[in-house]
This record gives C-alpha cells, sequence and structure tokens, in this order.
C-alpha cells in the first residue's frame, strides 16, 4: 500500500473508531463472506443458463420448430446473459478468495470517492 492508501484506512478507521488493524482485518474476512455469497450465486445462474440454453436449443432443432422460432431464440438470448452474470459473478468470486486485500482496497477506494 502507498502512503495515500494508509491515510484514507487511518481516516476510515478513526471516523468508525477502531484501528486500522482490526479494519483491514473485518475487511479481508468480508472478501471471503462476500466471494461465499457470490459462489452461491453462481451456481443457479449457471444451471439457469445451461437448462435453458439445452431446451431452446433442442426446441430450435426439432422438425415441428418452424412454427415458434422467435420465442426460442429469445430463450438462447436470455440464456446467454445467465451465462455472463454467472462469469462475471465467477470472475469476482475467484478475486475475492484469491486476492482479498485487492478487494478491500478498492471497497476503501470505492467507499472514499463517493
Amino acid at each position: 500500500m502507498d502512503k495515500n492508501t494508509q491515510e484514507v484506512i487511518q481516516q476510515l478507521a478513526s471516523a468508525l473508531g477502531t484501528t486500522t488493524e482490526k479494519l483491514w482485518g473485518i475487511l479481508l474476512r468480508q472478501a471471503f463472506i462476500d466471494g461465499i455469497d457470490r459462489a452461491v450465486w453462481i451456481i443457479p445462474e449457471a444451471l439457469a443458463a445451461i437448462l435453458l440454453w439445452r431446451y431452446c436449443w433442442r426446441k430450435l432443432m426439432s422438425e415441428d420448430a418452424d412454427d415458434c422460432e422467435p420465442p426460442f431464440m429469445v430463450g438462447l438470448v436470455i440464456a446467454g446473459i445467465f451465462a455472463l452474470v454467472a462469469l462475471y459473478n465467477a470472475s469476482t468470486f475467484y478475486q475475492q478468495l484469491l486476492n482479498p486485500e485487492y478487494w478491500a482496497l478498492q471497497q476503501i477506494l470505492t467507499a472514499f470517492k463517493q
């Protein structure tokens, strides 16, 4: 951490009435908790994407799909959106669990930008 960041953490700690070491420890534990929270959401998002994609793809590839293509195309787009959200959450999940210091630092800097 550079000197400016340490000053920001000290200001935040004094505003909360605690020490910087205790505040930093709390933020590191919170990174793990938020990472697990994201993991809980990744599973249903990915599952919904896979199931919706398989269902719509099978319906589009069947012989009687000529009269119902638009709804299933929309379903494929929605499945793609679910997949993208799950990938974003997965990347943030790994960042929080593998590098919690960076996540905590981002949270502090974001709080002081507002």
